[in-house]
């Protein structure tokens, strides 16, 4: 009887470690559009003016996919000449992505809107699946990124790598 009972609370024990392991992958949404027959994977948002995404795009499905990690934050002031997004990890490396900088007005509340972002290779795919983001800077401002976002945000990486 002893047994039976430290079996079955054994058993009990190991179900609910199980259930605490949390599945990120499916938080990541597909989307498909039918005008162009292309598929694309989005991980969720920050907030409606702060983020950063990745994206993998496998169009139809005949060629390789294309990976994007795309940032966006609102200032009060306008620039036009930023061309760099640096992004640094919990172990401190910080990692320079040199792309056209976006900016233009949204509203009086909002003030300017600044998007930036880099397809991403095969070594910038690998730094993401290991690497935690912990900070980004875009037109001179820092956005930090929320621990548990950045947890996430790794988790989402390696999902989209492994999806086919």
């Amino acid at each position: 009887m002893k047994k039976l009972l430290f079996l079955i609370l054994l058993i009990s024990g190991s179900v609910s470690i199980a259930n605490a392991q949390v599945d990120y992958c499916k938080d990541i949404k597909k989307k498909f559009d039918e005008m162009k027959n292309n598929t694309t994977f989005v991980s969720p948002s920050i907030s409606r003016l702060v983020d950063m995404t990745i994206e993998k795009d496998i169009g139809d499905g005949t060629g390789r996919p294309i990976f994007y990690i795309g940032f966006k934050l609102t200032k009060e002031n306008a620039a036009y000449d930023y061309r760099n997004v640096y992004v640094k990890f919990d172990d401190g490396t910080i990692i320079t992505y040199v792309q056209d900088i976006d900016c233009s007005y949204l509203n009086t509340e909002d003030h300017y809107l600044f998007l930036g972002g880099k397809v991403l290779h095969a070594a910038d795919l690998e730094i993401l699946k290991t690497k935690k983001i912990v900070k980004f800077q875009m037109a001179d401002k820092d956005i930090v990124i929320p621990d548990d976002f950045g947890t996430k945000f790794k988790a989402w990486v390696n999902c989209m790598v492994d999806t086919k």
